[in-house]
């Protein structure tokens, strides 16, 4: 009888852990971001140099940046508080610093080649993304 228990304390215990290991946990890492934003009243497109968070939160599961929403609204709202009235903001983030020049280099050519939009370099003086920390950490 106590090895039937056993048996059944065991596979309690194997499910309980393919449960939680089911969830998708963050990590603290170092990335690479920078932020594009643009307003549909008129051509100019803002764009961030590319910074480096070094206490950024990823999703274990997925990769993605965790409150990836939280960073544009930083960079909207610094846009807000410099006059621009209605910001559409996208935040593009990486783990490795030659990914993110990559991804920097065809947004920028995409809008620079067309010569459609005015470009507006925003500099590390001017802006600096916060880190965030998640509201609830798995």
């Amino acid at each position: 009888m106590a090895i039937v228990n056993n048996k059944k304390l065991v596979l309690l215990l194997l499910f309980f852990i393919c449960f939680i290991s089911g969830f998708s946990a963050t990590k603290q890492t170092k990335i690479y971001i920078f932020g594009v934003a643009t307003s549909f009243k008129d051509s100019t497109l803002y764009i961030t140099e590319i910074q480096e968070i070094s206490n950024a939160y990823i999703d274990s599961k997925t990769k993605f940046l965790v409150e990836r929403d939280n960073y544009s609204y930083q960079l909207r709202d610094y846009l807000k508080a410099i006059g621009e009235q209605t910001p559409t903001v996208s935040t593009i983030f990486a783990t490795e610093k030659k990914d993110i020049e990559k991804k920097y280099l065809v947004i920028k050519k995409k809008y620079l080649d067309p010569g459609l939009y005015q470009i507006k370099q925003i500099d590390n003086t001017s802006f600096i993304f916060k880190p965030i920390t998640p509201t609830t950490i798995e």
